[in-house]
């Protein structure tokens, strides 16, 4: 199972590859990263860039995928380079998706739902999350499906389909079950 369910579980994949320096720095960086993303916004940027460098250098695509949903989501959350995140979130969707990491594209598929609410680009926000939900329903994570579900009824209200809306709320209660 390739699965990448945490960026922690991405660093005791490669932890035992770490007598390669590449992948030794690579890990470093990451472990900065998220010591620094609780301290300071901007220094968990550039450890990101770091490591997103050194994925592309060494060619660990999945360590990659983790490092651009990183940087999308502290642009994307962080109100900064808004359109910027919809690239990396693209790409790391691409990327998980060759690898069949089907819960990190419905992650990625929900912060692209957000990001799109963002941006008040309604419609793909609304598809996007449906496109998650279905994802989540196809794993059997309920909640999550439910979560989902839940946004793209409040874009349906948004986007004057009231009757859509309760249809969707309606599913949102059958997934709570």
């Amino acid at each position: 199972d390739s699965e990448i369910r945490s960026g922690a579980q991405l660093l005791s994949l490669l932890a035992p590859a770490s007598s390669d320096p590449a992948l030794s720095s690579l890990i470093q960086a990451y472990r900065r990263y998220r010591k620094d993303l609780r301290l300071n916004d901007s220094r968990a940027q550039t450890d990101l860039a770091r490591c997103k460098q050194m994925a592309e250098a060494s060619g660990v695509e999945l360590a990659l995928a983790v490092a651009l949903r990183g940087i999308a989501d502290l642009d994307a959350y962080g109100e900064r380079h808004l359109q910027e995140a919809e690239g990396f979130y693209e790409r790391a969707f691409g990327l998980f998706e060759r690898y069949g990491c089907h819960r990190s594209m419905a992650l990625v598929l929900e912060d692209m739902g957000f990001l799109y609410q963002r941006l008040e680009e309604t419609a793909p926000a609304y598809a996007t999350y449906r496109e998650a939900a279905d994802l989540w329903r196809s794993l059997k994570a309920c909640d999550r499906a439910a979560q989902s579900l839940r946004h793209a009824g409040e874009l349906q209200e948004i986007m004057g389909e009231p009757l859509g809306s309760m249809a969707t709320y309606r599913e949102v209660l059958k997934w709570r079950r």
